[in-house]
């Protein structure tokens, strides 16, 4: 693979709609990742599963599932800061290649930890599967920020760093 070049292949969107199901609204109406996306990583099963707090339930629990994912934006945005790219980020071109993965792997994290499993804890069998899915989200974050991997997302624009005149007219 080339140096600079991301590993994934999953597409990031800005969502308009306040109607399409897994999908978190935020302060910027932005999202990394849908459910959908969660589920194709890790697993339709998994999802209903993790998202409910009833071991009972047959159906996944869609407000769990926003939250996760809100989550993940909201992890996504705090690891960004202070790298190259404005966060929230913003594509360039209509894709950010590389965070719908990243946000599915740190949401299906925080639907597989929230639940308070003492697999989770202990990190044994899933829990330490679902451990390193969160660590390599993590890395790939860093990679990004570091400017090892690239998105095709808006940069930080430098601000004068001397004096600038401003005429007011007067």
């Amino acid at each position: 693979m080339a140096r600079g070049r991301s590993r994934s292949r999953f597409a990031c969107r800005q969502h308009e709609s306040a109607g399409e199901p897994g999908i978190a609204l935020k302060r910027d109406d932005v999202s990394y990742c849908t459910r959908q996306d969660i589920e194709d990583l890790l697993g339709e099963r998994n999802v209903v599963l993790w998202s409910n707090l009833d071991p009972d339930a047959t159906e996944a629990d869609e407000s769990r599932i926003d939250r996760a994912i809100a989550w993940a934006a909201d992890r996504i945005n705090e690891r960004m800061k202070g790298g190259p790219y404005r966060v929230p980020l913003v594509a360039e071109g209509g894709e950010l290649i590389g965070l719908r993965h990243v946000c599915a792997m740190l949401a299906g994290w925080w639907l597989f930890s929230s639940r308070g499993f003492i697999e989770a804890v202990t990190g044994e069998g899933v829990g330490a599967g679902m451990k390193a899915v969160r660590r390599d989200a993590e890395r790939q974050l860093d990679r990004y920020r570091a400017g090892i991997d690239h998105l095709s997302a808006a940069k930080v624009t430098a601000r004068p760093q001397t004096p600038t005149v401003v005429d007011d007219g007067g």
